[in-house]
């Protein structure tokens, strides 16, 4: 089946009821379009009120929500304004990944789409909810412009077939070729691995990004290649031609179905016959309420189940050590966050969290309101320790980055009817580089992975190994140390609050320990 965004003119009178799904739906197109397809796109659609902006619907976007970007063809305002000097490191990564899921959601036959992005992660201290969790941020250390050196994005198929689509800023295209390099198990399951090899051609890219030269070329990916999972990285190791260094490219991103998780969680249910799944059934409401709304009412009316406390702190994530005992906020957004910690009344953590809608004016003009509320929150002012927050460069509506450092966390996608963007970050998916001698391109060694979480999925991200060194929860040490550290992220683009759920896993999941959820300690 293929899909094609557009303005649903012919379905004006089935869809009047609700005018704004002229704007956000996407119908199956072309000869071979069936009921059923049409079907399936209203209920993946239009079962509730979308989640975005009416500006976002416009464009070719695919059967996926159009993201914010710097496009240079129409989207809405890009993430941090369009001001591009004044962008943070954040906004660059949110207008980079957001732009490359609108364009591989595009291509006709696309059935999954994962963005890849070589960064530096932040690590750092701050410890705002008392677990296990830490604040991080992003940056590109010694790279000077406002778009990522390289993203590379993963096209998969419906004839199952995957593409690789490197997209690269003018100053790595002199020799317009990359050269890749990469490593299959043979045969599996051997532990031994070969080395390949394989060259992208580049192209000039034609109005991709506004103001900036990009280049792009295609890999069609060997099909003994696989990618990192739940249990380690897998990475291509990427370099323009003449060059001594290398960008690493892993498209890392455990994602499991209900089913699995649920199969996982149980048997059985949670104390009190709550089932683990949306153990509140907000998803099954049907009085037409969002899942905020619903979330608010019950905590409003005290008819939330036993065992949840709840907290609404200004930002989610979003402070940053700076220079001169300064905090950096990274990110604009209030959070409701509904909690069960493991006990009586749950087998493992788990939690509630509405993210505010987005406020582009928030991102940009309004920073320093947002700077005020944040100094006043009393949720983190033990964290602050009364330094000042400042935000010099403009923000993302969304959460900020953090590392995971309980055994995992595992963000769902159960109360909404349309996909939300999430993003992880492996650092360091590999210590060195496949030649001796060679570094990592402008000290990026760490990989962001982004993609639509569709409903009905999770995330699953396991600690990296220099955490599990550490140690886990609210005691372990964080020196300085940037890799071995895996990393969550969220933006909305939304015009309303959207809300999931997350588990916070007892021990480190693999694959043959029901992802981590059932046992007794903390080990594997």
């Amino acid at each position: 089946m293929k899909f094609r965004c557009r303005p649903l003119l012919a379905l004006v009178g089935l869809l009047a009821s609700d005018p704004r799904a002229i704007l956000l739906a996407c119908v199956s197109s072309g000869p071979g379009a069936t009921k059923a397809d049409v079907e399936m796109t209203k209920k993946l659609f239009l079962a509730k009120p979308f989640a975005r902006t009416p500006a976002a619907a416009s464009g070719r976007a695919g059967p996926m929500p159009r993201l914010p970007s710097a496009e240079a063809r129409g989207s809405a305002l890009p993430w941090g304004g369009r001001d591009r000097r004044q962008w943070s490191d954040e906004a660059v990564l949110a207008n980079a990944t957001s732009a490359a899921l609108n364009e591989g959601w595009s291509r006709l036959g696309s059935r999954d789409v994962v963005v890849a992005v070589p960064v530096s992660m932040i690590p750092s201290d701050l410890r705002p909810y008392g677990d296990g969790q830490t604040n991080a941020g992003v940056q590109f250390p010694d790279w000077p412009h406002k778009i990522p050196p390289l993203v590379a994005t993963l096209v998969k198929s419906s004839n199952n077939r995957e593409l690789v689509i490197f997209r690269v800023h003018k100053d790595l295209a002199a020799n317009a070729k990359l050269e890749i390099v990469y490593f299959v198990e043979t045969p599996i399951g051997s532990g031994k691995f070969q080395k390949k090899t394989a060259s992208v051609a580049l192209r000039r890219d034609v109005g991709f990004v506004v103001g900036e030269d990009t280049f792009s070329g295609q890999w069609a990916v060997d099909r003994d290649k696989k990618w990192g999972n739940l249990d380690g990285s897998a990475p291509v190791f990427v370099r323009p031609t003449g060059w001594q260094d290398w960008f690493p490219v892993d498209f890392r991103y455990p994602v499991y179905t209900e089913q699995e998780l649920t199969r996982a969680a149980g048997p059985g249910k949670m104390p009190g016959g709550r089932p683990f799944w949306d153990p509140e059934l907000i998803r099954d409401n049907a009085d037409g309420k969002t899942a905020f709304q619903d979330l608010q009412e019950r905590q409003n009316s005290g008819k939330m189940g036993n065992g949840w406390f709840y907290v609404v702190p200004k930002n989610i994530h979003a402070w940053m050590p700076a220079a001169n005992n300064k905090i950096r906020l990274t990110a604009t957004g209030i959070g409701w966050t509904w909690v069960i910690d493991k006990g009586p009344h749950a087998p493992f953590k788990t939690l509630y969290t509405c993210f505010e809608r987005r406020d582009a004016e928030k991102e940009t003009t309004k920073r320093a309101e947002v700077v005020s509320l944040n100094m006043k929150d009393p949720d983190q002012q033990h964290i602050r320790k009364g330094r000042p927050i400042e935000a010099p460069q403009t923000l993302v509506s969304g959460g900020g980055w953090h590392e995971i450092g309980d055994p995992a966390e595992t963000i769902i996608n159960n109360v909404e009817d349309a996909p939300v963007v999430v993003g992880m970050a492996t650092g360091m998916p590999w210590h060195e580089t496949p030649e001796g001698g060679a570094q990592f391109a402008y000290k990026l060694t760490d990989v962001v992975t982004v993609r639509w979480l569709r409903p009905g999925e999770g995330l699953v991200t396991p600690a990296g190994e220099q955490t599990l060194k550490e140690g886990y929860g609210p005691t372990r040490g964080n020196p300085a140390i940037p890799g071995g550290r895996n990393y969550h992220w969220f933006y909305f683009h939304a015009d309303r609050e959207v809300c999931t759920q997350e588990w916070v896993h007892n021990c480190v999941p693999t694959s043959k320990n029901n992802l981590g959820l059932r046992c007794s300690g903390m080990g594997g």
